[in-house]
């Protein structure tokens, strides 16, 4: 956890990265992820992080699909967003 970040009542953290300023306020659940700088997720956010599938995950990074090797990985959020309460 980055300089600022806060942890909310009945939020739970599983392999989570969070940057500066990062929040997490209340009843939210952030697997295998990563929050930027000042992201503030709204009330509920589920961030899930397995894909029912079993397949490998792939990113989008530069037009190209790129395997990350694993079936467990939630969100790369970016800088100063507010994702809506209950939606990520």
């Amino acid at each position: 956890m980055g300089r600022g970040c806060h942890v909310g009542a009945s939020t739970e953290l599983k392999n989570a990265i969070l940057l500066d300023g990062a929040h997490a306020p209340h009843l939210n659940y952030v697997g295998d992820s990563v929050l930027g700088e000042g992201c503030n997720l709204g009330a509920g956010t589920i961030v899930a992080n397995l894909r029912h599938d079993a397949a490998p995950v792939r990113v989008h990074h530069q037009g190209k699909a790129v395997e990350t090797g694993r079936v467990k990985f939630g969100a790369i959020v970016g800088t100063a967003p507010r994702p809506a309460s209950t939606r990520a």
